[in-house]
């Protein structure tokens, strides 16, 4: 409660003269997890724990989608994990993420969090004085969570919390080795909110054309294969889409993608290599939710050429520079093992 107190004397001070502080909260948490992965067991020490800040706001309150999604909650997060491994030590990762509310009963309120953004290593992979460490090869490496919250209000501008996160950790197969960092933790948090009342969301009758759309995307990144110090692969990546917009929030629709690929024909998982030998072709079906000009893809799909994988999946994100361009960042893996970061662009018919 000291916390909170501190920043509520804080807050009244400012909150009359400047509209920043409106409708926006801090908060912290404690989480402490587990490991999974067997390399990563093998050089645990201890239990991995961690301590986490947060700032959110409610912002742009027009649209349809924060009125219809219950007025989501838009943030950064800055934590500070202890690894549990010497060979790893310690881990800081800032990132924005959005907090999307799913239920409310009484003064409990149920919310999903999904956040991506960089993290800082302490230890990364050397292989002469490091070489234990074969989950995290750079200094800097991408980082995802995901978590479940049950949060309760204690009095207006006073809530906790409990909380289970997925916390994850990699470099996107840009070096290797690149096993990557997966640690599921439960949390306590406290938050202290600005202003007591929040924004009142209301229902709002979705107005939008419902019609299907066509659009391609042509993305590119860099990977390497397949042991430390190989060679690093330039991928291109052509794909393209049929979609229908089902509300202002969800678009679903049907892919496909073609690769070229030099690392395909040196692939020890590719075990029926076709003609053409550096390139694979993939068919998916994607959910998009939609944030205003900014949307979050989850496409999931097989190769139908060239197969290194009995399934692949892509997350990440859509901005909409005009009313025809768009912008893409994707992470590509195959059965949850990061394989390509790709970013391009792409062109709405």
């Amino acid at each position: 409660m000291f916390l909170g107190l501190v920043v509520s004397r804080f807050a009244s001070s400012q909150n009359n003269q400047h509209s920043f502080f409106n409708y926006s909260s801090f908060g912290a948490q404690y989480y402490y997890g587990t490991s999974i992965g067997h390399t990563f067991k093998r050089i645990r020490d201890s239990r991995p724990y961690s301590g986490e800040l947060i700032f959110q706001k409610q912002i742009n309150v027009s649209p349809f989608w924060n009125h219809t999604k219950r007025l989501p909650q838009w943030g950064i997060g800055l934590s500070a994990t202890h690894s549990g491994s010497k060979y790893v030590g310690t881990l800081i990762c800032l990132y924005p993420f959005i907090k999307l509310p799913l239920y409310t009963v009484g003064p409990l309120q149920g919310n999903l969090r999904f956040g991506f953004g960089a993290g800082w290593v302490e230890r990364p992979y050397d292989k002469i004085t490091n070489s234990e460490n074969l989950l995290l090869s750079q200094r800097i490496s991408s980082h995802a969570n995901i978590s479940f919250q049950n949060e309760v209000r204690i009095s207006p501008r006073h809530f906790i919390n409990v909380t289970a996160m997925f916390y994850h950790m990699s470099n996107a197969k840009t070096s290797l080795p690149n096993l990557g960092i997966n640690i599921p933790s439960v949390s306590l948090g406290y938050r202290y909110a600005f202003n007591a009342d929040a924004k009142k969301f209301s229902i709002v009758n979705d107005s939008l054309d419902k019609k299907f759309f066509k659009q391609i995307f042509f993305t590119t990144g860099v990977k390497q294969m397949q042991v430390p110090d190989s060679s690093y692969y330039l991928v291109q990546i052509l794909s393209g889409e049929i979609g229908k917009q089902l509300s202002y929030s969800s678009t679903v629709s049907i892919g496909m993608y073609v690769t070229h690929d030099e690392s395909v024909k040196t692939d020890p998982l590719v075990k029926h290599l076709g003609a053409v030998k550096n390139s694979q072709v993939a068919v998916y079906g994607s959910y998009e939710y939609n944030l205003g000009k900014l949307s979050i893809p989850v496409q999931f799909g097989i190769f139908v050429y060239n197969s290194n994988s009995k399934l692949l999946e892509s997350v990440g994100f859509r901005y909409k520079i005009s009313q025809h361009w768009l912008a893409e960042l994707l992470l590509k893996s195959h059965l949850h093992r990061a394989d390509l970061m790709h970013l391009g662009v792409g062109y709405k018919f």
